[in-house]
C-alpha cells in the first residue's frame, strides 16, 4: 500500500513536467550537463565583457558566486549520474542523490536571483560609463538568455529529482515507471478480486453437500407442520375428536 501511494504522488507530482516524462532519466542528465556548461560559458563571457572598474566592488564577487552554485550543482549532477549507472540508487546512496538534487533546486533559484536583480544596475553603470563605449546590449542579452536557461535548467532538475524519487535506472523513463507499477497494481487487485469471488462460490458449493444443513432444513419443515396443527381451528379439531371416536366404536364391534 505504501509502495502504491508512492507511486500516485510521483505521478500527481510529474504533471508539472509531463512533456519531460518521455526521456530517460539518463537523457535527462545528459540535457542538464550540456546546459550546465553553456550557462558557465556564458557567465564567463560576462565577466570579461562588462568593464572591470563597474564589476569589481561587487558584481564580481557576486558573478564568482553564480559560477561556485553552478560548479556545486554539476558536481552534484555527476554524483546522480555515476550512482545511476551503477545501479546504486536503491540502496543507501538513494539518499545522498535525493537530498543533493534539492539543495541543487535551490542553488539554481538563488543563481536566477543574483542574475536578475542586479541586472538593472550593470546596465545602467554600462550606460554611463565615459570612459570607454561597451555595448551593453550584448551584456543585457546575454544575461536574459541565462535567465532563461536557468528556468529550463529549473524543470529539468525538478524532473530528476522525481527520477531520483522514483529509483530510476539509467534507461528507464518516469512514464514507463508510472504505466508498469499502475498495471502491476491493477492486476493484483483483479486477483484479489476474481479470489474473492471464487471463494464465496466455493464456499456455497460446500454448503450445498453437507448433511447438516439438509437436516436443519427437514426440522425447520417439521416444526411448521405441527405449528399449523396447532393453529387449526377449533372446529376443525371438533371433527377430528368425533372422527376418531367414531373408528374407536367401531372397532368394538368388530371385536
Amino acid at each position: 500500500m505504501q509502495e502504491y501511494r508512492k507511486v500516485k504522488k510521483i505521478q500527481r507530482l510529474s504533471c508539472l513536467v509531463g512533456c519531460l516524462n518521455r526521456f530517460s532519466s539518463g537523457n535527462i542528465e545528459i540535457i542538464l550537463i550540456s546546459i550546465h556548461l553553456i550557462i558557465i560559458i556564458f557567465c564567463i563571457m560576462n565577466i570579461f565583457i562588462i568593464p572591470w572598474k563597474i564589476l569589481k566592488n561587487i558584481f564580481f564577487p557576486l558573478r564568482i558566486v553564480i559560477l561556485a552554485f553552478l560548479i556545486i550543482s554539476l558536481i552534484c549532477l555527476g554524483i546522480n549520474l555515476i550512482f545511476r549507472r551503477a545501479k546504486k540508487l536503491k540502496f543507501g546512496y538513494y539518499y545522498i542523490g535525493f537530498y543533493c538534487s534539492i539543495i541543487c533546486i535551490g542553488l539554481i533559484i538563488l543563481d536566477f536571483l543574483l542574475i536578475l536583480f542586479p541586472l538593472y544596475f550593470i546596465i545602467k553603470k554600462v550606460k554611463e560609463y565615459t570612459e570607454q563605449k561597451y555595448d551593453y546590449k550584448s551584456i543585457l542579452a546575454i544575461d536574459i538568455f541565462s535567465l532563461l536557461i536557468l528556468i529550463i535548467m529549473l524543470f529539468l532538475w525538478y524532473s530528476e529529482i522525481l527520477n531520483v524519487y522514483a529509483k530510476l535506472n539509467f534507461t528507464e523513463s518516469l512514464k514507463e515507471y508510472i504505466d508498469s507499477k499502475l498495471k502491476f497494481y491493477l492486476s493484483q487487485n483483479a486477483k484479489i478480486v476474481t479470489i474473492e469471488q471464487g471463494g464465496k462460490i466455493e464456499e456455497n458449493c460446500n454448503d450445498e453437500g453437507i448433511p447438516g444443513k439438509n437436516m436443519e432444513y427437514d426440522d425447520i419443515i417439521s416444526t411448521n407442520k405441527a405449528h399449523l396443527s396447532v393453529d387449526k381451528p377449533i372446529e376443525d379439531r371438533k371433527i377430528d375428536n368425533s372422527i376418531r371416536k367414531s373408528n374407536d366404536i367401531s372397532n368394538s364391534i368388530n371385536k
